[in-house]
This record gives structure tokens, C-alpha cells and sequence, in this order.
């Protein structure tokens, strides 16, 4: 079962194809840009778990590329990608930052990608879920050390993560 997370329209993924083309060409400049379809969070990760995102603030689905990779026995146009933990902020409160999680049910998702005219076409999405099979969050789990999450309004504090991610030794994305 595939899933994934967010950035704002118009958000534009540059991906440095000649080094996957062929480690030898590989320079340091952008040889492309391509655009993700406008996707909202909502519709991306219901698909996988139905009910999951009631409201999703208009937030469409960005911030993915918190890890690029590519298969060196894959097709040289096609990668894996791994999003963020989800749409979040600062917004101060008293004088005080407070991280704000805009969908606090977003799950972090690997996305399979290929880049098309100057489009990412989104191949695969595999969620990243917990022991329990459920999907994970991207909320902070450690109280007292990570941030105190908070709605997007920065007014009602969120539960910490209570899930761990599940690991297999034939990867920590797939399940049984």
C-alpha cells in the first residue's frame, strides 16, 4: 500500500537528471525543472486511507523530496522520493514560536516520480505506516524534548506521535 506530503502551488521540483542519466555527467547546475501536479492533500492521502484528512485547509499536496533516489537498475527517468512530515509553520504566540501542523493526520509517504514535458507524474505512493498497520503522522513523539505541536491556529496544542514506524529487514515502507 504507497503514500506522500506538501508545497505550495506553483512549487517547482528541480531534479538534476544527468547524474542519474550517468554518474560521469554529473555536474553542479540545474539542467531541468519540472512542476508536481496540483494535488490536494486531502484527495492524495484519502485515496490510500479513506476518511483519513477531513480538512486539509486547501493545502495541496509539496515539500516532497526530503529524499531523492534512484534505482540503478531502474529506468534512468524514474525516482523515489520521500516527503516532509506534513504542512507546517511557525506562527509567534506571546513572543514565542509555536510549530504549527496545518493537517495533522498527513502521513509521510515515499512517491515514486517521472518527469514528463515539464511535469512530475506521480508513478507510486507507498505511506509510511505503523506496527499497528495504521498510517503514521509527521507530529513530533518525544514530549519535552521535540516541539509542542499546535493546530494551524496555533491556539489548541496536538497529541505527540504514538506510533512507531514499522521496519522489515526488505525495507521499513513495505508491509506484510
Amino acid at each position: 500500500m504507497p503514500y506522500l506530503k506538501i508545497i505550495p502551488p506553483g512549487f517547482w521540483f528541480v531534479l538534476f537528471i544527468a547524474f542519474a542519466a550517468h554518474p560521469a555527467l554529473a555536474q553542479n547546475k540545474v539542467i531541468a525543472t519540472y512542476t508536481f501536479p496540483e494535488i490536494p492533500i486531502k484527495e492524495f492521502q484519502n485515496k490510500k486511507f479513506p476518511g483519513s484528512v477531513a480538512n486539509d485547509h486547501k493545502v495541496l499536496l509539496g515539500s516532497v523530496g526530503s529524499d531523492l533516489w534512484h534505482d540503478p537498475k531502474g529506468p534512468r527517468d524514474e525516482f523515489w522520493m520521500l516527503t516532509d512530515r506534513g504542512p507546517n509553520g511557525q506562527i509567534a504566540v506571546d513572543g514565542k514560536n509555536r510549530r504549527t501542523f496545518w493537517v495533522p493526520e498527513f502521513d509521510p509517504t515515499i512517491v515514486k516520480v517521472k518527469p514528463e514535458g515539464k511535469a512530475i507524474r506521480i508513478l507510486e505512493t507507498i505511506p509510511i505506516v505503523g506496527q499497528s498497520g495504521k498510517p503514521i503522522t509527521g507530529m513530533p513523539n518525544l514530549k519535552d524534548i521535540d516541539e509542542t505541536p499546535y493546530d494551524y491556529s496555533a491556539q489548541e496544542v496536538l497529541a505527540f506521535q504514538s506510533q512507531r514506524p514499522r521496519y522489515r529487514r526488505s525495507g521499513p515502507h513495505r508491509r506484510r
